[in-house]
């Protein structure tokens, strides 16, 4: 194992997931959807090998509803809770997270073949709605600057350059760093328009080698078009680790493929469930919502808090 060390730099292994081995089978999708199923609690991340390291993402809240008032334009909020497994990695040190969404089945008035991305929802908020940094650590560095002055000087066909450089360096200056979380909309198969996407970027106190959390949720709102109360979607998932790695594990990241199938998108059905009016598909991490109270006010999606909606709290299904 020692013989690969000079060529490994364990603190900028990058790794796209999900993992599987050389002789994985890379035919299909790793994860689907059973029997066509709908709200797919667990996304992605539950194929893998228990040594690997692995994002684990299910669904923890989904509830359809309208921005506001009861009227108007369709929204849904989703929360999603993301377990990271460092498996026999030490640590975290990045975790990117990517989700599209897109429309999916024809709506009213629509032939096989016609374009379906006019019903495409919108993103229109993601949580965090600001960066979260904490855990700061504050530390000082020396820093050097320098200064280089020249001149080109021509006298009787003859020229001259001369240069000065100077280096000042100065001492104790103070820097902090801290864990960062953030998230925001952003363009995928779209150019213009409602963007179609989210981000986020979980990334380590670097300084304190702090790691990342284990358990992290994020949200988002979407905004459907006016009347497609009912239009299904879909949502990909994808996600990127960065991670520290011990010696033992080197090889076996090395068989580690990078290129390899996605899993299934999750297909998300708005239409409301016979005897359950209060729109929620999935709450706490269960499709079995009809005896769980909404916390969310479907009427309502646009004034929910997005940034106290993913904090980690004990709590209960209610």
């Amino acid at each position: 194992m020692a013989a690969h060390q000079d060529d490994v730099n364990f603190d900028e292994w990058e790794i796209g997931m999900p993992l599987i081995g050389d002789e994985g089978d890379d035919a299909g999708y790793r994860i689907k959807n059973f029997n066509n199923e709908t709200e797919r609690v667990n996304m992605t991340g539950n194929d893998r090998n228990t040594q690997d390291p692995a994002v684990l993402g299910r669904l923890y809240h989904i509830v359809n509803g309208y921005m506001r008032d009861g009227c108007g334009k369709p929204a849904t909020l989703i929360v999603f809770e993301w377990m990271l497994r460092t498996g026999s990695a030490q640590r975290f040190r990045q975790t990117d997270i990517d989700i599209v969404f897109e429309s999916r089945g024809l709506r009213e008035g629509m032939f096989p073949g016609d374009e379906l991305s006019f019903y495409d929802p919108a993103v229109v908020k993601v949580g965090p709605t600001v960066p979260i940094e904490s855990d700061p650590v504050e530390y000082t560095v020396d820093q050097t600057t320098g200064l280089k002055l020249g001149a080109n000087v021509g006298f009787n066909g003859a020229s001259i350059d001369p240069e000065m450089s100077r280096n000042n360096t100065e001492s104790g200056i103070r820097r902090v760093d801290y864990r960062l979380q953030e998230g925001y909309p952003l363009y995928v198969k779209r150019d213009s328009g409602p963007m179609d996407g989210a981000h986020w970027t979980l990334r380590e106190n670097v300084k304190a080698q702090s790691g990342l959390p284990r358990l992290v949720r994020t949200a988002v709102l979407l905004e459907r078009r006016p009347g497609d109360d009912q239009g299904r979607f879909a949502a990909t998932i994808s996600t990127k680790v960065k991670v520290s790695v011990w010696e033992n594990a080197v090889e076996k990241l090395r068989r580690a493929v990078g290129r390899v199938p996605n899993d299934e998108p999750v297909h998300i059905n708005p239409a409301p469930r016979k005897g359950i009016a209060h729109g929620a598909t999935v709450l706490f991490g269960s499709r079995d919502v009809a005896e769980i109270e909404n916390p969310f006010d479907k009427d309502n999606l646009n004034a929910v808090d997005l940034d106290d909606i993913i904090v980690i709290r004990k709590e209960s299904a209610r």
